[in-house]
């Protein structure tokens, strides 16, 4: 899982309290954490058993306004970027022969700067005007695809710079992806994050499930240089809507920390996360899930053809199935999302997420009903995780302390996202040594007891997370 990842000042709208509630007791506004690029004055909410989402339309015009220009840019650009995944690998065999060695070369290149991204940078974005910095990034992007067929035009060897071309756009995109991370807490007010963030995830889940398709259609029908050129149409166009956003210059404190602060901003951000009880469990059912969730889908893809008897076509079809199962949830959480407890949430969408893998392993009979098990399972695991996913983050960038998201979110990408590499090796020895059955039984038995776990650990923070999640609507 990839979790995969979160993009003029825009005043958020008062709600007046109701007028049957006495002016002294109306309670003080609270704040959800208010950025430093913003001045932002928060709704005084009248004191409620239960906080819900009444909130006149009116009052949310202009936070969704704003919202809704950074969302046709993430649209924009995540199609670009989960493309680029796949155009890469793909002109490296169609155009240039690559072998099994060189392609998995030019994968590494555009996801291990995650890594440095995440180490190098996490500490600066909360010290830099993101608007620029995205415009900067998809430029760079624009110049990086085009490069390509401009060296084969020039004569130049265009293996040399597709492999460079893959680091800068890996590179981007990792910063790209970590800006957007910080941005909706920006853009609308604490009690509308998780619908927020619904929306998002319905472009990260489509822009997974169209890119594939995408890319290859592109490269069969156009050809590698044209594709190529058609990447940095999108980046341009990304750069265009990014230039668009309606998003205050971030003015830096005048105690802005020394350049080797910013540098380690990561590891304080590891540090947050691992000193805030809420977000320490959080952080560490996530790394937990990746590590083993990875396993199983290395072991499934192996599992799939080999035992089963699937072709690659089918076993991509049953696995492209959980992403409209991610869709599914992103649309119904944005709808009724408020409505939901953060807790109840997160247990049950990352018990379903860690339970049905065990469909896999359980399923008999002949390959149709097998491949319909498989289905259901990813289908299943796209729900549960999706609803996990919502609430996490949306906790995340409210329990952020000020002018810390950007460091939190480094160094959630660390934490989180680093497993996913050794759980992909984990999965593969465990198959090579145990054997395919008995692997995916070990693991999906994991992802159980983790979750077991999680849910213990959970429930006896349940009154703190409904604390925080009320105080920072």
């Amino acid at each position: 899982m990839t979790t995969r990842t979160p993009r003029s000042a825009v005043p958020r709208a008062t709600t007046p309290a109701p007028a049957t509630t006495p002016p002294a007791t109306t309670p003080p506004p609270t704040t959800a954490h208010a950025p430093a690029d913003l001045t932002v004055p928060t709704a005084p909410t009248a004191p409620t058993a239960h906080a819900g989402p009444a909130v006149a339309d009116a009052d949310d015009a202009a936070p969704w306004r704003a919202f809704g220009r950074f969302w046709w840019l993430q649209v924009v650009a995540q199609l670009c970027s989960r493309s680029a995944q796949f155009v890469f690998p793909l002109i490296a065999v169609t155009s240039f022969g690559a072998g099994a060695a060189a392609v998995g070369v030019v994968n590494a290149l555009q996801f291990l700067p995650v890594f440095a991204v995440s180490l190098a940078l996490g500490g600066m974005i909360d010290h830099w005007d993101r608007k620029r910095a995205f415009v900067v990034a998809y430029l760079i992007n624009v110049a990086a695809f085009a490069a390509v067929p401009a060296a084969a035009f020039a004569g130049l060897d265009p293996v040399l710079v597709l492999v460079a071309a893959c680091a800068v756009v890996g590179t981007s995109i990792a910063f790209t992806d970590l800006c957007a991370q910080t941005m909706p807490p920006d853009l609308v007010p604490g009690r509308l994050l998780v619908r927020a963030n619904s929306r998002m995830e319905v472009v990260y889940n489509a822009g997974q499930i169209a890119a594939p398709g995408f890319a290859g259609l592109a490269v069969q029908l156009l050809g590698g240089s044209s594709t190529l050129v058609l990447m940095a149409v999108l980046s341009a166009g990304s750069a265009v809507l990014a230039s668009r956003l309606l998003l205050a210059r971030r003015t830096v404190a005048a105690d802005t920390p020394p350049l080797r602060a910013r540098l380690t901003g990561a590891v304080d951000g590891v540090r947050i996360l691992l000193g805030h009880r809420v977000l320490r469990v959080l952080t560490a059912q996530a790394a937990m899930f990746n590590l083993l969730e990875q396993a199983v889908l290395t072991l499934y893809l192996v599992y799939a053809v080999r035992t089963w008897g699937f072709s690659p076509g089918l076993v991509g079809v049953t696995i492209t199935v959980g992403g409209v199962g991610t869709v599914l949830a992103s649309l119904a959480f944005g709808v009724f999302g408020d409505r939901v407890r953060p807790v109840w949430a997160l247990v049950g969408g990352m018990g379903v997420a860690s339970l049905t893998p065990a469909l896999i392993p359980l399923a008999t009979g002949p390959a149709a009903v097998r491949a319909v098990w498989g289905a259901a399972a990813f289908f299943l695991f796209g729900l549960g995780m999706t609803a996990y996913n919502i609430f996490a983050v949306s906790l995340r960038q409210r329990l952020a302390p000020p002018g810390s998201l950007g460091r939190v979110s480094a160094g959630y990408r660390l934490l989180a996202f680093g497993p996913i590499a050794f759980g992909a090796v984990l999965g593969g020895a465990a198959g090579e040594w145990l054997g395919l059955l008995p692997a995916l039984w070990i693991t999906v038995a994991a992802l159980a007891v983790c979750w077991a776990v999680f849910a213990h650990r959970a429930l006896r923070v349940a009154d703190r997370i409904e604390a925080e999640w009320a105080t920072t609507r």
